[in-house]
């Protein structure tokens, strides 16, 4: 699945929602993007399922049958599944940060049974990295519309490559009272869809950024085998 541009005419003049986003999704694999709020993650599923109106947006995938699941903050017994759209393969889900932690394990233990048993596609949007660590194949990292990390999952987390991913990783707090260490946050706000930065997105909250990254746009390239970061200093 391609998306590229994704715009919105506003107010405020022309939001760019997603830019230039490519995301591939193999047979019975689990896909997670993330990211802080305003990454993009979320829409770019709803794009895929055109559940919104956009302009200037393009979608090419193969023919596929897809349905979008939603969890319900309240879930009074049992694991109560709403969905929209048609019937299908492939699965989108939303997040489930707003649920009891049991009621997560539940819902992520279906979801795993069911790419078990049926060998079904999923592209799993959750607000933290401390979910879909366990549970994706491979993790997507965006900023600001942009995709600027992708790997396996377990790649990612021992070798974060972007600047923005290290500071993600680094502030999942550890819950083994004998490894506690400090946390590190990501400083400053996400800055305005409608007014993105040159160059870089992140490089206004970047500690590694220099005039290159405030001029010129990086391009995802190999770190390693499936590993992919759109950083011009990568660690």
């Amino acid at each position: 699945m391609n998306i590229y541009t994704v715009e919105f005419h506003t107010k405020k003049g022309l939001l760019q929602a997603l830019d230039n986003v490519s995301l591939t999704i193999r047979t019975g694999e689990m896909v997670c993007p993330n990211g802080e709020s305003g990454s993009g993650k979320t829409f770019t599923p709803k794009s895929i399922m055109r559940l919104t109106d956009y302009e200037n947006g393009r979608i090419a995938q193969r023919q596929i049958r897809l349905q979008y699941i939603r969890f319900d903050r309240f879930v009074a017994t049992g694991i109560k599944l709403t969905s929209r759209q048609k019937d299908g393969d492939g699965i989108s889900g939303e997040a489930v940060s707003a649920l009891d932690v049991s009621v997560q394990a539940q819902i992520v233990n279906l979801l795993q049974d069911l790419q078990r048993k049926l060998d079904t596609t999923y592209l799993f949007i959750a607000h933290g990295l401390h979910i879909v660590r366990h549970i994706s194949d491979r993790i997507g990292v965006m900023y600001l519309g942009k995709l600027v990390e992708i790997a396996p999952s377990d790649e990612l987390f021992r070798h974060p490559a972007h600047p923005y991913t290290r500071g993600l990783v680094a502030s999942i707090p550890n819950p083994n009272p004998k490894n506690r260490r400090e946390l590190i946050t990501i400083q400053g706000e996400i800055p305005s869809p409608a007014k993105p930065p040159s160059g870089c997105r992140f490089h206004t909250r970047c500690p590694l950024a220099t005039s290159r990254c405030r001029e010129e746009v990086p391009e995802l390239t190999a770190i390693s085998t499936g590993h992919y970061a759109a950083c011009h200093y990568p660690y």
